[in-house]
């Protein structure tokens, strides 16, 4: 287990975490100069992360990457990936719920989000305005996840990824399923990987600190 290896896959979640957000000029800009994807090949490398990396397509325009963007993750009367975690499961889990669709899938504000607001809340942090109802946006979840490997001990972030990230798989099926650009399918195939590894790691870190 090398310690050394979290703050490389600590850094690449907040650059990853940027790639969820809606794009901007400064975002685009860092693509087609290919400077984000060399720190992410550059943090990957020294992670040891050896699986899929992201390509950019050729000719990108900023036009192209934000309608992508819309497509992929928002949708406009098609299916879409949304990179929300209340998405991917059931609505709620309590049993005194009595909306009808309070053991479904596909709704925003479940149980996580309101898991995920009452942590932001006791840790007095804010949710930027554009993703104010949706606290369980994969960018928040990456950028709460720094949080924790800053602030809390290695359990509590351990106990944080395996209930906030087991739905990243089934992001990516649908991906797939809506035939998302390559980019889009690289960067959340590396940050699978990349949470996959840091969840070992920090498990390993967490049982020597329990033995200690």
């Amino acid at each position: 287990m090398q310690l050394n290896q979290i703050e490389p896959l600590k850094q690449l979640c907040l650059a990853l975490a940027e790639f969820y957000r809606f794009p901007d000029q400064q975002f685009y800009q860092e693509l087609i100069s290919g400077d984000w994807i060399q720190t992410i090949e550059e943090l990957s490398q020294k992670a040891a992360l050896t699986g899929r990396k992201p390509a950019l397509p050729p000719d990108l325009t900023f036009s192209a990457l934000k309608q992508e963007y819309i497509r992929c993750f928002i949708g406009v009367g098609e299916p879409a990936a949304p990179p929300i975690e209340s998405i991917y499961k059931v609505w709620t889990v309590d049993p005194s719920a009595q909306v009808v669709f309070a053991r479904q899938k596909g709704y925003l504000m479940g149980d996580s989000a309101l898991h995920i607001r009452h942590l932001l809340r006791s840790f007095g942090l804010e949710l930027p305005a554009e993703l104010a109802y949706q606290p369980d946006h994969l960018a928040v979840l990456l950028e709460l996840l720094v949080y924790f490997l800053e602030k809390l001990e290695f359990n509590h972030t351990v106990e944080y990824l395996k209930d906030h990230f087991d739905w990243l798989p089934d992001f990516y099926k649908r991906l797939s399923e809506i035939k998302a650009n390559e980019l889009y399918l690289g960067v959340t195939s590396l940050l699978m990987e990349c949470l996959r590894k840091m969840t070992v790691l920090l498990q390993g870190f967490s049982s020597i600190e329990e033995v200690s």
